[in-house]
């Protein structure tokens, strides 16, 4: 199986598809068609421009795996039951907008007057509230004669505004308010994430391809989002937090 690795190389230099696509002028459509594992072949200049901007030798982009080592490659993970559980109130603080810009008024002023509204420190309007769960799962390998086990640390992390009612109600009704949607703060002070640890140091230790390694990587995130603590999806619901579907929740691997 040829397996093109261009999602997880961009991932990894915090690159989005735009970027390559401006950087290579390589188009939209069909650079989507390769990270999606559908297209049908790849020019040598189209390779040698994506090589190019990320500066990786073919072998980083295009990757063979037998199908055999695919099929025996079996993952499972194991919860320790090892917890811990923190909930830090009044997290972050809320404050009312910022002075509206000035007709006429730079880029450059405008920030400027920013900064000294900070100086001043706008009125705080509210806080928000965040639940860390500390849990510890063992990843087992089975492949063909070999098995590896590996522990993990998992952080399940989720942040909202408590009293939100309030808070809009306050946003909406200061002085500098400009009719600007609420959504935005909401957006900037609510998370839910999962933070994997110490999972590239065990893989380094493996002598496991690109292709199998992501397999690995894939098998966690399937696990995790089917089993998240009942605590960690309460807060979400009961702080009102914008509920991420299961296949967008955000997951680091570190």
């Amino acid at each position: 199986m040829i397996t093109i690795n261009l999602k997880n190389l961009l991932e990894d230099q915090d690159l989005t598809m735009t970027d390559l696509h401006k950087g290579t002028g390589i188009s939209k459509n069909t650079l989507s068609l390769m990270a999606n594992g559908v297209s049908k072949g790849i020019q040598f200049d189209t390779l040698d421009k994506i090589l190019e901007f990320l500066s990786v030798d073919v072998g980083a982009l295009i990757i063979f795996t037998s199908t055999k080592e695919i099929d025996n490659l079996i993952v499972s993970i194991t919860d320790l039951h090892d917890d811990a559980h923190e909930l830090v109130e009044n997290w972050n603080p809320i404050f009312t907008p910022p002075s509206p810009r000035i007709d006429g008024e730079s880029d450059a002023a405008y920030e400027a007057r920013l900064e000294k509204d900070d100086d001043l420190e706008r009125p705080t309007i509210g806080y928000t509230n965040q639940l860390r769960i500390y849990k510890k799962f063992q990843v087992n390998l089975d492949y063909d004669d070999f098995q590896c086990k590996f522990v993990i640390p998992v952080k399940f992390i989720a942040e909202g505004i408590d009293e939100k009612d309030k808070v809009k109600k306050r946003y909406t009704q200061s002085k500098n308010y400009d009719g600007e949607s609420f959504d935005e703060v909401m957006w900037l002070n609510q998370v839910a994430l999962i933070l994997v640890e110490n999972f590239y140091r065990n893989m380094d230790k493996l002598s496991f391809n690109t292709y199998q390694i992501n397999i690995v990587k894939n098998k966690i995130i399937a696990e995790l989002k089917e089993n998240l603590p009942v605590e960690f999806t309460d807060f979400i619901k009961e702080m009102d937090i914008v509920e991420p579907h299961r296949e967008d929740l955000s997951i680091t691997f570190t």
